[in-house]
């Protein structure tokens, strides 16, 4: 079991290093189109109540998983294969599951920061534009919005 763990911990450590000069572009492309995805729903939808604005404040979390599952995993996947390193990978004295799951975290710990992200903003957005109506007392203001931001004032709903 040790060497297992072992194995799974140096196929992980491999595979960052392999890829180590494109995460921190990968991990800005995932924030960049988690808060795009957020931002761009509400404008494309409108100011949404209730469960309508809940289904797109989770829908940009799921697109950005989507995006790695299905689009950049492959590509990577088929880089490394034209390489020639997939194939040595798979000459290694390892079992296949150990290379799976040291891949799955990889690509999990790039896609973590833009679904973190995408879930904050969708929650202060929905947060702000829910509570930026009139009716509301002014000592009853979100904590995101304690300052009066321009986001949640009552001018700006009624303008």
């Amino acid at each position: 079991m040790t060497t297992a763990l072992q194995q799974y911990g140096l196929l992980t450590q491999w595979q960052l290093r392999r890829q180590s000069v494109l995460l921190p572009l990968l991990v800005v492309v995932q924030g960049a189109l988690a808060v795009g995805t957020v931002l761009g729903f509400g404008i494309l939808m409108g100011d949404l109540e209730g469960q309508a604005a809940l289904y797109l404040a989770t829908g940009a979390p799921t697109i950005t998983l989507i995006v790695i599952g299905l689009v950049m995993a492959p590509q990577m996947l088929s880089q490394a294969k034209t390489e020639g390193s997939a194939q040595w990978m798979m000459t290694l004295p390892v079992p296949r599951l150990v290379f799976l799951a040291a891949d799955l975290t990889v690509w999990t710990l790039v896609a973590l920061p833009g679904t973190v992200l995408a879930v904050f903003v969708g929650v202060l957005r929905r947060r702000c534009s829910s509570r930026s109506r009139p009716q509301r007392s002014a000592t009853r203001w979100p904590r995101c919005c304690r300052r009066r931001s321009r986001c949640c004032s009552p001018s700006s709903s009624s303008s």
